[in-house]
């Protein structure tokens, strides 16, 4: 996912295909079914060195962003930039973790036979076996499939472990590999979708600002998951959103609703929010019999003058 942001940043990434274009980059490790964000990694370019340096390989990216659930038996799908044989094994061998995702031409576990496709017909696969032993485990399963002429689509799996095809594609005759890549594909896209539906982000100059705003709205759609897997409410993005906005001011607006300086209209609009016992008008709450006694002058110049006392009110 890329958080739009054009100001100074020495991470700052182009991405031609993004809407934004310009922003900061983010790899995420979210579930496909509930698109719950498990873990998150911005994409800081070549690190200073010193005691937290961290290695900004695609490898080193996985192995970080899959410990959450690392040894829980799930799959994870991956972008061709992530994909190798060496990576899958050793998710498959030390973190129980199987692979599916596609692969770039150039790597150098492809073999040749997988990679020329000149001569062989439209919607045929081929699939390679990796040679597993104790020493060196390689369980992975390459497929190479041509859906047009002269087009290869390569991709890796340890979660297959023969070449089976879907008979559900029809004459596109798709292997499994294929089918449960695209059914298990797309969730960071899907949540970077859904934050700019409804975004908290505004324009600024300081990047801290843009992952804060970015980071807000990933907890906003995960706090809806939890809510909605723990509760039987139906309620949509937008009313959640309101009402958890509403929750998080309601302490500061009890806070300000005792501060005796406060205008008098404010406050009373606060109090309507909060759902307080709203308090009387103040010119109704300082009126008050007052009782008055005239000194002996005044007496006197009221008997020449003839006028009722007025009273004053506080």
């Amino acid at each position: 996912m890329l958080e739009a942001f054009r100001g100074r940043c020495r991470f700052r990434q182009y991405i031609a295909n993004k809407p934004a274009k310009y922003g900061i980059k983010i790899y995420g490790l979210v579930d496909v079914r509930t698109f719950f964000t498990s873990n998150l990694e911005i994409y800081a370019g070549k690190q200073p060195e010193g005691p937290f340096q961290l290695k900004n390989d695609a490898a080193s990216f996985v192995l970080r962003l899959i410990e959450p659930i690392s040894g829980t038996g799930r799959n994870v799908t991956t972008e061709n930039y992530f994909t190798s044989v060496p990576l899958a094994n050793s998710l498959l061998v030390n973190h129980r973790l199987t692979t599916i995702g596609t692969m770039r031409k150039n790597k150098p576990q492809i073999p040749r036979e997988l990679l020329d496709v000149k001569n062989r017909p439209v919607k045929s696969s081929l699939f390679a076996y990796g040679e597993d032993s104790d020493e060196n485990p390689n369980k992975c399963l390459l497929v190479s499939y041509v859906p047009k002429r002269n087009k290869n689509v390569l991709l890796l799996s340890t979660l297959h472990d023969d070449g089976k095809i879907d008979e559900d594609t029809g004459d596109a005759f798709k292997p499994e590999v294929i089918t449960d890549y695209n059914l298990t594909k797309g969730g960071v896209d899907v949540v970077d979708k859904m934050k700019s539906e409804y975004s908290t982000a505004r324009f600024s100059n300081r990047w801290r600002y843009t992952v804060f705003c970015g980071l807000l709205n990933i907890s906003t759609i995960n706090s809806l998951i939890i809510y909605r897997e723990n509760t039987n409410n139906i309620i949509t993005r937008r009313q959640f959103i309101s009402e958890l906005s509403k929750l998080l001011v309601m302490p500061h607006l009890y806070r300000c609703s005792q501060i005796p300086s406060l205008p008098y209209l404010l406050s009373q609009k606060i109090r309507h929010i909060t759902g307080e016992r709203p308090t009387p008008n103040r010119d109704q709450a300082t009126q008050a019999k007052v009782k008055w006694f005239p000194s002996p002058l005044e007496d006197s110049r009221m008997k020449h003058q003839k006028k009722k006392p007025s009273v004053q009110k506080f």
